[in-house]
């Protein structure tokens, strides 16, 4: 349920009071009554105002305490904020905490890692309805000269790329690659994998289950596969390609079923995100062993869910705080830490 316009106002106001410095950091934050006062608004828009921030981790509220702001002083040199992802990575503005595993991962380690380095942090959305048309950039204005971010789907932020430069923010892309926003400037680090190694990751995980023949679905043709001995069927689309009806499931079936495949994998391959299970999108036997990289949705909705392979979150994070907290030049860097997750998401050792 959206909330009034009011509402809707007074949270952006506070939110942007909270990150911009206005109250001091990690202070105690005036009274409800004070804030009815000083904004001339009701005690029922401030209150749900004040629920929305503490939502998003920006205040803590305590009985007989009053309201604490989480937020330290973003001037410190130990404080970075984490851009929360947009559109197709998480849901409704209001329960913008609801995200697919990936991202859930993600902020978890993140608050652990600061934790552990005794970092300051704070979760900034910068669109009020998650759709990159609707970027709100004049939060990202308002942060501090200098300030430390960490990103995820940097291909949303094309659009506000400049002003990343000029503010002179240091930036570390999680999950991205420099053609996404912007190439060739010293204060961004672009953190991915090489997709060599999570491929050849995958087709090892479905070997050890006994599977030599794989139907391989992608959004963009490889050329050199990684050799493991199993015979890999492989189905692309173009990138640009949304998927629709007019996709062609019957040939993915059709090639399934031709060269009688024992495992489907499924790599950067968009689909429609109401179907309760990849064995019925697909036609295919539902004791068909299923892979797929993580980025795809939100498995927990799935009626048969498949398995998952995706990078170390911890391992990002960390990396991502590494070159935000010191001098480390530019660039690429790599994480080849691969892990398998079983159905109910829980890592999978293998050999």
């Amino acid at each position: 349920m959206k909330r009034p316009v009011k509402t809707e106002q007074i949270t952006n106001l506070l939110r942007d009071r909270f990150l911009s410095g206005y109250y001091p950091g990690k202070s105690r934050l005036p009274d409800e009554r004070s804030l009815v006062a000083e904004l001339n608004v009701s005690r029922n828009t401030i209150r749900a105002a004040l629920s929305a921030l503490e939502q998003e981790h920006l205040i803590t509220r305590y009985s007989r305490l009053g309201t604490f702001l989480n937020v330290g002083n973003p001037s410190t040199d130990n404080f970075c904020y984490y851009i929360l992802p947009c559109h197709t990575f998480c849901d409704t503005r209001q329960n913008w905490h609801i995200y697919n595993a990936i991202h859930l991962l993600l902020m978890q380690h993140l608050i652990n890692e600061c934790n552990i380095r005794n970092l300051q942090y704070s979760m900034l959305p910068l669109s009020n309805d998650n759709t990159p048309e609707h970027l709100l950039a004049e939060r990202l204005w308002n942060l501090p000269q200098n300030s430390k971010l960490l990103l995820t789907g940097a291909h949303w932020y094309r659009s506000i790329s400049r002003l990343f430069i000029d503010k002179g923010f240091r930036i570390a892309m999680l999950h991205s690659s420099s053609k996404e926003v912007v190439e060739n400037n010293s204060n961004f680090c672009f953190i991915n994998t090489d997709w060599n190694v999570f491929l050849q990751k995958g087709f090892e995980f479905l070997k050890q289950k006994g599977c030599r023949r794989i139907l391989f679905c992608t959004d963009k043709k490889f050329t050199n596969l990684p050799d493991n001995g199993c015979a890999v069927f492989q189905v692309s689309r173009p990138e640009s390609a949304l998927f629709d009806s007019k996709y062609d499931l019957k040939k993915i079936k059709t090639v399934f079923q031709k060269n009688k495949c024992d495992a489907v994998f499924l790599f950067n391959f968009n689909y429609v995100k109401e179907y309760r299970s990849i064995n019925a999108l697909f036609g295919i036997p539902e004791h068909i062993p299923v892979l797929i990289n993580e980025f795809l949705f939100d498995v927990s909705v799935m009626a048969h869910p498949p398995f998952v392979i995706g990078l170390n979150h911890a391992k990002v994070i960390r990396t991502g705080l590494d070159f935000l907290f010191s001098d480390a030049p530019c660039g690429q860097i790599a994480v080849d830490d691969i892990i398998i997750y079983d159905k109910k998401h829980q890592p999978i050792v293998t050999t």
